[in-house]
């Protein structure tokens, strides 16, 4: 228990700084970027359980990810962006947009690319694991780090729909999320901590050291990776201490289950905000979270707001099952 705590405590601070990351800009900005999305790579490692069943796997993630994905993503993008007009050249990128996914979404719906790839790394990291032996294993992911670079540096322009391109950059983190969990690492806190400062300061000096994940810009190879999980590791160490005191683990930790709501809305919601009646960071950065948080608890009150809007699982199956019924029993009466 004390570990899922832990957990939703660390998403929360990660959706903290990814609401904060978008609307602060400017050196705050810059340094959230190098570990912000990163962080999530390496919580979804973390919480990975291998599994063989790999059709009840992709099934799972389908309804967790890419059904949530589309509900929000579609309402959304039909409101904001109005209909096309009778051009077809506009009306095939006004659907293919959404669909591809990826870099094609910008402005309000930017964020949307983290959960295709997060969906696609998924799948192939539960694969790999199962399959490869952990050399095997180390040697593909330094492989795939050696592609991820020739992408910034040698190919910046090439990406593929749903940001799948992203998966040679999003799997070592991940796969480091996974033996993180599986093998005991212990730093020394203080350490820990001027190693952390130690990457900002170098920041500073350097600001090319930025985990930019949705454009393929990993910064300085390894040492941008390395800095990135010095700052996961202090996130980690901060949520640990603040489990320990109730009212910060309540506030975090529900931040932290709501996050994918927060993620999805936050950008529409403070931009709205900003073209509404305030241009101040701090108050649109607490009206998107305040405001993403409570349509998560609505959502959250009912049974088809869980299964299409929160992907779950067990509310999606209920809400299906007297249509499964229905529909074998009427096989049955026709045969």
């Amino acid at each position: 228990m004390k570990k899922i705590l832990w957990i939703d405590l660390m998403k929360g601070l990660g959706m903290l700084t990814v609401v904060a990351g978008h609307i602060y800009g400017g050196e705050i900005s810059r340094n959230i970027f190098i570990f912000h999305m990163p962080l999530f790579f390496f919580i979804s490692g973390y919480l990975l359980k291998p599994t063989l069943e790999y059709k009840k796997y992709f099934t799972k993630k389908v309804v967790h990810l890419l059904i949530p994905y589309f509900s929000f993503l579609i309402p959304m993008y039909v409101v904001l962006m109005g209909f096309p007009s009778l051009n077809i050249k506009e009306i095939i990128i006004y659907i293919s947009r959404p669909i591809i996914g990826g870099r094609f979404l910008v402005g309000a719906f930017g964020v949307f690319w983290f959960v295709t790839c997060l969906f696609l790394t998924q799948q192939i990291m539960n694969y790999l694991i199962n399959k490869l032996n952990s050399k095997k294993l180390l040697l593909l992911m330094l492989s795939m780090l050696i592609v991820s670079y020739s992408n910034t540096y040698v190919f910046p322009k090439i990406w593929f729909p749903w940001n799948a391109n992203v998966i040679f950059a999003s799997a070592p983190i991940f796969y480091i999320g996974y033996i993180y969990k599986e093998r005991t690492f212990k730093m020394n806190n203080v350490l820990l901590t001027i190693l952390g400062i130690s990457v900002v300061l170098f920041s500073f000096t350097y600001p090319e050291n930025v985990y930019d994940m949705k454009y393929a810009k990993y910064g300085i190879p390894i040492i941008t990776l390395i800095s990135s999980l010095i700052l996961i590791l202090n996130i980690k160490f901060i949520s640990v201490k603040l489990s320990n005191y109730k009212f910060s683990y309540r506030v975090l930790s529900e931040i932290g289950k709501a996050s994918m709501v927060i993620m999805y809305l936050h950008q529409p919601i403070q931009m709205l905000t900003k073209s509404s009646f305030s241009t101040d960071n701090t108050i649109r950065f607490f009206i998107a979270t305040i405001l993403s948080y409570i349509i998560y608890l609505v959502l959250s009150k009912f049974k088809f707001g869980k299964a299409l809007f929160l992907g779950s699982y067990k509310d999606l199956e209920e809400i299906f099952r007297p249509l499964i019924k229905r529909n074998k029993a009427l096989k049955a009466n026709n045969v």
